[in-house]
C-alpha cells in the first residue's frame, strides 16, 4: 500500500490515507481476437487500483489468447483475454467410418471455454481409429467421434509379412473376417487356398504368427 497524502511525523495513519497499487499489462501492438499473447511481449505499469476498471493483475500460467481486439498501450482487462489450448480439428471432411490419418487433421488454438467433452489434442490419439460420424472441415474433434477401427476387413487384400530367422517374405492374402489392430485375423492364400492366421499391424497389413 502507498500513502495517498502527506502525513506529519507522529500522525496516526488510517486506512483512508492508504491506497492499493497494482501492476497492469499493456500491449505493445494491436491484437486480433483469438491471437496468442505472450507475456514477454507486453509492457508493465503500476497504477492505483481505483483508477482502472476490472484490470488484469495476474497473468495466467497457461497459453493466453485475446478474447477481444486489443489496442497498443490500452490496459488489458480481465475479460479481454482467456486461457487456450491446442486441439485437433478436421483439416478436410472425415466421413462416417473413415479411418483417421495424420493428413486429415490439424492443430488449432482454441479457448478452453469452447471445449466440448474430452477434446482431442494429439494426433497420435486418433491414428488407426474410425470416425463414428461425418465431421466437416474445421470442426473440432472429440474423443466420442472415434472408435477402434477394423484395419482389416473381410474380403480385402492384406499384405502378410512372415519372418523365419533372417528371412522375411511378404505375400498377399484375402481376409476372411474383420479385425482391429493387435487382433488375430484369419486369412486365405488365394493361390493355394490355405488358411493362415496373422496379427493385424496396420491398415491392410498383418504379420504371421
Amino acid at each position: 500500500r502507498v500513502i495517498s497524502g502527506n502525513s506529519a511525523l507522529g500522525y496516526i495513519v488510517t486506512t483512508d490515507l492508504l491506497r492499493n497499487e497494482i501492476t497492469i499489462y499493456l500491449p505493445n501492438r494491436a491484437y486480433e481476437a483469438g491471437e496468442m499473447i505472450r507475456l514477454e511481449d507486453l509492457g508493465l505499469e503500476t497504477h492505483t487500483e481505483e483508477s482502472l476498471t476490472n484490470p488484469l493483475t495476474l497473468w495466467p500460467e497457461q497459453t493466453v489468447i485475446a478474447k477481444n481486439p486489443l489496442k497498443p498501450g490500452r490496459p488489458i482487462r480481465s475479460d479481454d483475454v482467456e486461457v487456450a489450448q491446442y486441439v485437433l480439428a478436421a483439416k478436410s471432411t472425415i466421413v462416417n467410418g473413415q479411418v483417421a490419418t495424420a493428413d486429415l487433421v490439424e492443430s488449432r488454438l482454441e479457448s478452453v471455454n469452447t471445449y466440448g467433452p474430452q477434446p482431442l489434442v494429439n494426433v497420435i490419439e486418433i491414428l488407426g481409429l474410425e470416425a463414428t460420424r461425418t465431421i466437416r472441415a474445421g470442426q473440432r474433434l472429440n474423443a466420442s467421434d472415434f472408435i477402434a477401427a477394423d484395419l482389416v476387413r473381410k474380403n480385402e487384400t492384406v499384405r502378410l509379412t512372415i519372418k523365419r530367422g533372417a528371412l522375411e517374405i511378404t505375400v498377399e492374402a484375402i481376409a476372411l473376417e474383420n479385425a482391429k489392430i493387435g487382433e488375430q485375423v484369419l486369412l486365405k492364400n488365394p493361390d493355394s487356398g490355405k488358411e493362415i492366421r496373422g496379427i493385424v499391424t496396420g491398415r491392410h497389413a498383418a504379420r504371421g504368427l
